[in-house]
């Protein structure tokens, strides 16, 4: 390493210190889409005492969380106290492509705040940390309370649709007459395959409340002659209906090795023959690759009972039920499409 470029550097001190800041931006950001900030600014300039009025907050304190924001590159000062929208914040409005304004306010919410301060229960005991605090695993809390359901659902539709594409196209689905997308909620992956490969029928698959929900949507497209919506559970082999081909995104890593084998078995007793089992997961990379990754991964360790997983991993999950993992496709997005065949 040279002179210069170890002058560039940060101190390891300062670069730590914001990695332990991280908390406090979190919810400085988050507080910015409570008070709708990025909507209340996308036609120009606004005082943030125009602002405080309308959000009914405290001027000042208010001053104090723009400065906050502006230093992280949400939003930038035009005069002395008028801020105006950047290219960040913009995505932090409701309902704009790429929108991160449902996943901002889940990254907030006490059922995903609370099991990171019980990170050590998980770490002793190898149990989610979740389950711990309130009882019950997530995805059934959730059930308890429909408006946080939505949230997460639509954060989750919201931080994955950018992949929608790039795995449409990244794996051939033409040799297919029929794809099942499992756990496939309001169908926006599989109406970029169908979309992408016009003689492929697909069947969208998830519970019935989720696909009441997805009814709507699906039968005003222009996919919708080619697009099944079936109702079950991907627990209960018997209502998984037949295919030459499975795809399930971002499932797998929800679930303890043991409920994911279940689920892969399920859909490999369910496949027509020569089919295939098409996993779309992030595969964990080694040393200092995929941060974000690694650091979703401790997520799912304190609120659910699954995991990120390695090639290895994913290998011994597919030979555990009855599946060879025959390729990894990569496509223009983090996400992989791992194929099993039997």
């Amino acid at each position: 390493m040279t002179q210069s470029s170890h002058s560039h550097e940060l101190p390891p001190q300062v670069v730590i210190l914001d990695m332990l800041l991280g908390m406090m931006k979190t919810q400085a950001i988050r507080q910015a889409v409570l008070l709708n900030l990025a909507e209340r600014v996308k036609d120009g300039p606004r005082s943030v005492q125009d602002l405080a009025e309308e959000t009914h907050t405290h001027p000042t304190s208010l001053l104090r969380l723009f400065r906050a924001l502006e230093s992280l590159g949400f939003f930038q000062e035009t005069e002395v106290g008028s801020y105006e929208q950047t290219s960040l914040s913009y995505f932090l409005r409701p309902g704009v492509p790429g929108s991160m304004y449902d996943a901002t306010l889940i990254h907030g919410e006490t059922w995903q705040w609370r099991p990171w301060e019980a990170m050590s229960y998980s770490m002793e005991t190898g149990a989610t940390a979740f389950d711990h605090l309130f009882g019950t695993p997530l995805f059934d809390h959730l059930a308890q309370y429909p408006e946080q359901a939505e949230v997460f659902h639509r954060a989750m539709v919201g931080l994955t649709a950018q992949a929608d594409g790039p795995i449409a196209q990244g794996y051939d689905f033409g040799t297919f007459s029929t794809l099942v997308d499992i756990g496939g909620g309001y169908g926006r992956m599989l109406t970029a395959i169908l979309r992408a490969h016009p003689q492929l029928h697909g069947i969208l698959f998830d519970l019935p409340n989720t696909i009441d929900d997805a009814r709507s949507q699906i039968t005003s497209l222009d996919i919708a002659d080619r697009c099944q919506l079936v109702a079950g559970d991907m627990f209960k082999p018997e209502t998984i209906p037949h295919a030459d081909a499975y795809i399930m995104r971002q499932i797998i890593k929800d679930w303890s090795d043991e409920e994911a084998v279940r689920i892969l078995s399920n859909c490999r007793q369910a496949m027509n023959p020569g089919g295939r089992i098409l996993v779309t997961e992030q595969v964990v990379l080694p040393g200092q690759h995929m941060s974000a990754t690694k650091l979703i991964d401790l997520q799912l360790m304190v609120v659910l009972s699954g995991q990120e997983r390695t090639e290895p991993e994913y290998r011994a999950l597919f030979e555990a039920a009855g599946l060879h993992l025959a390729h990894i496709w990569p496509t223009r997005s983090p996400y992989s499409v791992l194929e099993g065949i039997v």
